[in-house]
């Protein structure tokens, strides 16, 4: 392929794929201006292999999520920034909601987001944390009750 068909292909990907991408590096990251920056260094740092990739959705989505996860490891914990209301494309979350799936820890936050919010399948979201579909489920499950019993304390 030429360079010309693999930006024109890169292009495509990322009219796409961004908005989709931001929703779930936002929802990870609790900060529009931090899914971002996120969204656009992947882009960056993935342009070049996009054109040997069979599912480039797949693949950005596996390294937006894990983008995240290294950014809030490099974070030690973030805070949710309340007054971040994100762009008209974010997901709406009452504070309450956005507290309690940022108290989950970063795996089962992404899992969270992956199932519900870029509503994959639990094989596809095993796949972008890589472990066994069972361990998403589990994952999920345990999340979910985190949450539930978090917004019950309130």
């Amino acid at each position: 392929m030429g360079a010309s068909s693999d930006r024109s292909r890169l292009d495509v990907v990322y009219r796409e794929q961004f908005a989709r991408l931001m929703r779930v590096a936002y929802l990870m990251m609790g900060s529009n201006d931090i899914a971002e920056d996120l969204v656009h260094d992947v882009f960056v740092r993935c342009s070049q292999r996009l054109g040997d990739v069979d599912d480039p959705a797949s693949y950005l989505r596996a390294c937006v999520v894990n983008a995240c996860r290294r950014e809030h490891r490099r974070r030690a914990r973030l805070e949710p920034l309340d007054g971040d209301s994100g762009s008209t494309n974010m997901p709406t979350l009452t504070l309450d909601l956005r507290r309690a799936l940022w108290k989950l820890g970063v795996h089962k936050r992404a899992a969270v987001v992956l199932r519900f919010y870029a509503d994959l399948p639990f094989d596809e979201v095993a796949g972008v944390l890589g472990c066994r579909p069972a361990t998403a489920r589990s994952l999920v499950r345990r999340a979910m009750k985190e949450m539930r019993d978090d917004l019950d304390e309130r």
